[in-house]
């Protein structure tokens, strides 16, 4: 007999909604840039939540759910803030590489 993981049919955003309520004040990232400890970054879950709203009304402003959405962005807390706005405003991320 296998078993269902605790979370089997629950989406990422639903995920991260929960998680951004049960641990609204936790950090969310930590962010080392270039690996350097003594210049870490970081937010909460309510924080990410917060910039993540915030963008996805910009993108409902700009474009219909289901169109795909370039993510040109160096590693960083923004990256991660735009990508959950993508999946609020329910567009496709596309990930591209800052050359």
């Amino acid at each position: 007999m296998t078993s269902q993981p605790p979370y089997s049919g629950v989406s990422l955003l639903q995920r991260l909604s929960e998680i951004a309520h049960k641990k609204a004040n936790a950090d969310a990232i930590v962010f080392l840039p270039e690996g350097d400890v003594t210049r870490s970054e970081s937010c909460t879950y309510y924080e990410l939540q917060q910039q993540a709203y915030a963008v996805a009304t910009v993108l409902r402003e700009r474009a219909q759910p289901g169109d795909r959405v370039v993510l040109l962005l160096p590693a960083g807390l923004d990256y991660f803030a735009c990508a959950w706005a993508c999946l609020l405003a329910g567009m496709v991320v596309v990930p591209m590489a800052v050359p």
